[in-house]
């Protein structure tokens, strides 16, 4: 599992519990999207089917290549299928036939000692294939591994979670996305806003740097803020919406199995982040920091005017961005999350730094 950045934890528990031989029969891969989850998936695989088989795949044996290729006899990758993007019953268990996937796992492996069945965006499942998938949980075949991968594994039904031993997959640090942008020939100044703006997630931010239009989107969603007052809250809530919808299908044909309400919310806490990253900028420019320093160097100008807010409203605007990405992960509609959000950063702008109970200092 060598090449997997940030990730350290997984990986070292994953390769103790190959060369231990303590191996569960089913995992859930649990964290946010873009942070290696499936690529963990993929070489977790590739070490249990190895012809080598010490616990780190050799990269050179047929076994290997087979898996690179998924032509494995003895791998299993599915995901989510069709315009829904769900998958289908009839992919585990087709109740005509009655195979599919926990058919052909319950048959003696052809090459390996063991089958693996890698399930890309478990919580896509329907109903019917959960209820499937947790028969064969309850009585595992033998000599068979089943690894859920989900950035939503709340969403899976709680008898399959307590069925999986989960493996936690971080957010990587800033630092990691950095370095990993700049080795795929990301511009420098682009790589370090990419890395602090994408939320953790090294797919976010590769998609992010092939977008050719998003400084204009940034600059869109900076404009918008900047421009709240009391009496456009509803139209700005509404063009923030609109941007959110604009660009929610690019993020959804990056990710297979997202739906379009998690392409919209994924979309949402993405701007919300530009926006965050904006005013953390503004916190410490009013300490003095150099604009080199600065995550939006760009907008000095912009920064620099903001610094009139005091240190509780700046806070506040925050905490509110922070409260509203919470709000859509629970599942609260997006128009409402975000005019709530967009009224109180509008509120927070508007109050004379004097009457606030925190300070305000300008920029040196």
């Amino acid at each position: 599992m060598q090449g997997i950045v940030g990730q350290e934890g997984a990986t070292d528990f994953l390769r103790r519990a190959i060369a231990t031989d303590r191996l569960a029969h089913a995992y859930i891969f649990a964290g946010p999207p873009g942070v290696g989850k499936m690529t963990t998936a993929r070489a977790f695989a590739r070490a249990l089917l190895c012809e080598r088989a010490d616990g780190e795949p050799c990269g050179e044996c047929r076994a290997c290549a087979k898996v690179d290729h998924e032509t494995h006899p003895d791998l299993y990758v599915i995901g989510p299928q069709g315009r829904g993007r769900m998958i289908p019953v009839a992919v585990f268990r087709d109740p005509d036939t009655g195979e599919g996937l926990l058919h052909d796992l319950s048959l003696t492996p052809v090459e390996s000692a063991r089958k693996v069945a890698l399930i890309d965006q478990a919580h896509a499942m329907t109903t019917a294939t959960a209820n499937c998938l947790l028969k064969t949980l309850e009585e595992p075949p033998p000599g068979a591994l089943l690894i859920l991968v989900t950035p939503r594994p709340d969403d899976l039904l709680e008898t399959i979670r307590s069925r999986c031993h989960r493996v936690r997959f971080n957010a990587l640090r800033p630092g990691i996305l950095e370095e990993q942008l700049l080795r795929r020939g990301v511009e420098p100044g682009q790589a370090r806003f990419l890395s602090l703006s994408s939320g953790g997630s090294l797919g976010r931010a590769i998609m992010m740097a092939e977008q050719e239009g998003l400084a204009d989107l940034r600059r869109r969603v900076l404009e918008l803020v900047l421009a709240l007052s009391g009496r456009n809250i509803c139209s700005s809530s509404a063009r923030f919406v609109e941007l959110v919808k604009q660009h929610a299908p690019e993020l959804a044909s990056g990710q297979p199995g997202m739906t379009a309400q998690s392409a919209a919310r994924d979309t949402a806490e993405w701007l919300l982040d530009l926006v965050a990253l904006f005013y953390r900028d503004v916190a410490v420019r009013q300490l003095g920091v150099e604009a080199e320093l600065l995550s939006n160097t760009d907008v000095l100008e912009q920064i620099d005017r903001e610094t009139r807010l005091s240190d509780t409203d700046i806070r506040t605007i925050l905490d509110t961005i922070e409260t509203a990405k919470e709000r859509l992960r629970s599942n609260v509609t997006l128009d409402v999350a975000i005019l709530e959000c967009v009224s109180q950063i509008a509120e927070a702008r508007a109050r004379p730094a004097a009457s606030s109970t925190g300070t305000s200092r300008s920029a040196r």
